[in-house]
């Protein structure tokens, strides 16, 4: 990206020498670290992201039990550990 502002600004060739694509590199590392965790050091937990997919597939159960209902059926809907069962009974 560097060298590409370079060439519309001075209008320069696009040509880099080892001096300049070293400096470039050096700039670029300078910039983006690699994520590290140390010993002792728990991980972020992000609670919201578990709220929204419970709500979503919540939703959805939902929308099949209407759709249970719409087809003159009786939903049943049910939690289990392996998440929401609905069932159609006439």
């Amino acid at each position: 990206m560097l060298v590409l502002e370079n060439y519309v600004e001075t209008g320069t060739s696009l040509l880099l020498t080892d001096v300049e694509r070293a400096a470039e590199v050096a700039a670029l590392e300078a910039v983006w670290e690699a994520p590290a965790a140390e010993l002792g050091e728990e991980p972020e937990h992000q609670d919201w992201v578990i709220f929204v997919v419970f709500v979503i597939i919540w939703a959805a159960t939902l929308a099949y039990a209407a759709y249970c209902t719409s087809r003159g059926r009786h939903p049943n809907i049910s939690f289990t550990w392996r998440g929401f069962k609905v069932a159609c009974t006439r």
